[in-house]
């Protein structure tokens, strides 16, 4: 679900209220004596998205469905008490309110909740109309005419969830520094590490995506499938890599998409990480030891 909202079924159709009864020929008063059983519709425009229980029907914007609850918590005419969605009908039984009351079915109780509904993998961003939830009332018997009396209508505008890179962060350099071998690592064995460098990257996300970051190497050591390799060059040093870290110093896996947030704020947001040399087992040799790793953004 992307969006709902709640309140009365006034504030969004308006208030109206509606009966069915017999009159005598040429006799058009509103006398409450001869009010009858009235059907009431509440009904839906379309036809309802496909996978969603026939209560999830399409807007104007591909990938956005909208489902209608309607409820009257008071026992009002047979309305359910509890929210429960359209379409849906009843009868409502006029005839057995005191004709002082002048019995109608109306929408001055009625509650309603809207709720925006995600049906695509992607939804398309823009004006939001839609038009439905129609109140509708005839005699149960089907003698006289329907009359509808009031709908709800819809609008609004949707942004898809987005991110992008903020520019300081598109291209990250980090300075491993210089670290001595043995002393600067953690051990001699494969698996032991240098210090941890940090680095930041910044986003700007919109409308709260779950996000995602994957680090992939641009040159891979066979048999170490989380290590960065050396950029190729014939002055490198040999029997290290680098390993990356999350915001806690956990190691990251490459290539897995990790997850960084479930609501990304709108807005910027800077997220921490941490690079380290790590022994690979081979032989080490002094020299240069750069590494690179692409880095993709993943939102839904």
């Amino acid at each position: 679900m992307i969006y709902t909202v709640s309140g009365d079924w006034d504030a969004y159709g308006g208030h109206n209220a509606g009966w069915c009864q017999n009159l005598p020929a040429g006799n058009l008063s509103p006398i409450g004596n001869l009010r009858v059983k009235t059907k009431v519709y509440f009904s839906m425009l379309g036809t309802p998205v496909q996978r969603y229980w026939n209560d999830v029907y399409p807007t104007n914007l591909a990938g956005v469905g909208v489902r209608i609850y309607i409820w009257n918590p008071s026992s009002y005419y047979g309305t359910p008490t509890r929210a429960t969605a359209i379409p849906l009908s009843f009868t409502a039984d006029l005839q057995n309110s005191l004709p002082s009351m002048r019995p109608a079915y109306g929408t001055g109780g009625l509650r309603v909740r809207v709720e925006v509904i995600k049906t695509a993998p992607n939804w398309q961003a823009g004006s939001l109309r839609f038009v439905g939830g129609q109140l509708r009332v005839t005699a149960a018997d089907n003698a006289s005419n329907s009359v509808t009396l009031t709908q709800v209508s819809i609008m609004g505008t949707m942004n898809t969830r987005s991110c992008s890179v903020a520019a300081g962060s598109r291209n990250v350099s980090v300075n491993m520094r210089e670290v001595a071998y043995p002393n600067g690592f953690s051990g001699r064995q494969a698996g032991a590490y240098g210090p941890t460098i940090p680095f930041r990257i910044t986003m700007n996300c919109v409308s709260g995506p779950r996000t995602s970051i994957q680090f992939d190497p641009v040159t891979a050591i066979a048999g170490k499938p989380d290590i960065l390799g050396l950029t190729p060059n014939s002055s490198n040093a040999s029997g290290i890599g680098v390993q990356l870290l999350s915001s806690v110093g956990v190691p990251l896996q490459l290539r897995t998409p990790v997850l960084l947030t479930a609501r990304a704020p709108d807005g910027a947001s800077t997220y921490s990480f941490g690079g380290r040399y790590i022994l690979t087992g081979e032989p080490v040799r002094g020299g240069r030891a750069d590494a690179t790793s692409i880095f993709t953004m993943v939102y839904e």
